[in-house]
């Protein structure tokens, strides 16, 4: 009697699980890089970063200011999670997005030509438990060969 109701409690429960599994984490809020944790590697990056993202259902828009020996930079990228292509003008550079879930974790998978040269990039976002670190772990991919960043960055 009780493995039975045991194994009933259990097959009530499985579509539950499946509903928190398929949850997706929320991305808004105003992040800021932690140049301490991040890894830049060959290709550099800025010496500050401040993200503010508006994610909601499928849509994501990323507004950035960034600083670096070059001086500040400002930029905004708005992407759709629903595997459809994204464009966004980086002037003058023309960026062509797929953004798709995997998991719990959004790839954002983009092409450009900068300075003749083809480039390919996967990022791949991970919110952790508490929701409080964005990891952006990002593969370059072009005719100068490959590179790996991580940029970490800590909710305001």
């Amino acid at each position: 009697m009780i493995r039975r109701l045991l194994a009933i409690t259990f097959l009530l429960a499985l579509p539950i699980a499946g509903v928190f599994a398929q949850q997706k984490p929320d991305f808004s809020g105003t992040w800021k890089l932690n140049l301490a944790k991040s890894f830049l590697g060959e290709l550099g990056g800025p010496n500050s970063r401040t993200d503010v993202i508006i994610h909601k259902a499928q849509t994501l828009s990323v507004s950035t200011v960034a600083a670096n020996m070059h001086g500040k930079e400002e930029y905004k990228l708005d992407y759709t999670t629903d595997g459809k292509e994204s464009i966004n003008i980086l002037s003058p550079y023309q960026v062509k997005s797929i953004v798709k879930w995997v998991g719990g974790n959004l790839v954002i998978s983009s092409r450009f030509v900068y300075r003749n040269l083809n480039i390919t990039s996967e990022a791949t976002w991970t919110l952790s438990p508490d929701g409080n670190t964005l990891t952006i772990k990002t593969n370059v991919k072009g005719d100068l060969g490959n590179h790996t960043q991580r940029f970490v960055l800590e909710k305001q």
